[in-house]
């Protein structure tokens, strides 16, 4: 009762014909003491017609409200995290353009100096934050997970990270990305072939993709009697080869 009169008075002091309605609806069903404030809230909020079918059904405006924070509730869950970052990321492009619209009139000539230093020490730190994500955001490129053992692979054998960035066509902050992953997580196996990785790379090119060459000079200089089904199986490891298929010659 005590909840119920919180909200009747002032109600009753804005428009006695809503209090009165609303007064007794409580009479005939009653609403918990959060619910009601709840309620009032949103009637404070509603317009006139909408506040007219509010004091007459409260109960059902009530039973509306959580159906429809349930339906939120749904969505957001079948959205996931990625579903709130996208809603998130929107909130914020509509609040740049509301502060791009808003600046010539918080930032302006003759103003005093402390405060467009507060202003403008704000609009630093947030724009270090945003060049931050942005950064973050566009370094997590799609690199695939045959490509990223690869890079392990080849920083186990001790290739340089500039040579696998080059080897690999990634930037060397990728590859610094993926071997500080790696030394976090579970120790791959390491593969016979590692360490002769490096050369399948740097031979490729000067033998212009002919795997049989580069078999040959693996051979012959270093002593490595590589098969050429895992030869070719490295040289695609590596993604050195197009992956448009070379058509046969009279085809």
């Amino acid at each position: 009762m005590f909840g119920a009169t919180r909200v009747l008075t002032p109600m009753a002091r804005a428009n006695t014909k809503h209090a009165n309605a609303l007064a007794e609806s409580l009479m005939k069903e009653k609403i918990s003491t959060r619910n009601l404030f709840i309620f009032f809230q949103h009637y404070k909020k509603s317009n006139r017609k909408t506040r007219e079918k509010m004091v007459k059904q409260p109960q059902l405006f009530i039973k509306a409200l959580e159906a429809s924070k349930q339906d939120n509730l749904s969505k957001q869950l079948k959205a996931g995290p990625e579903g709130q970052w996208l809603t998130d990321v929107k909130m914020i492009s509509h609040i740049i353009r509301r502060l791009i619209k808003q600046t010539p009139s918080v930032i302006y000539t003759g103003q005093s100096n402390l405060d467009k230093r507060c202003l403008l020490t704000a609009f630093k730190k947030t724009k270090d934050l945003f060049c931050h994500w942005t950064k973050k955001s566009e370094g997590l490129t799609m690199i695939s997970e045959d490509k990223r053992q690869t890079v392990i692979s080849l920083h186990q054998a001790g290739c340089p990270i500039r040579q696998i960035g080059r080897l690999l066509n990634i930037s060397r902050n990728a590859v610094r990305r993926i071997v500080r992953g790696q030394a976090n997580s579970a120790v791959v196996k390491a593969s016979r072939y590692q360490p002769i990785m490096p050369l399948v790379g740097q031979y490729f090119k000067f033998c212009k993709g002919n795997v049989v060459r580069i078999k040959e000079i693996l051979h012959d200089q270093y002593g490595h009697d590589i098969p050429y089904s895992t030869l070719t199986r490295l040289v695609r490891e590596l993604g050195l080869r197009d992956d448009k298929k070379k058509q046969r010659a009279g085809s």
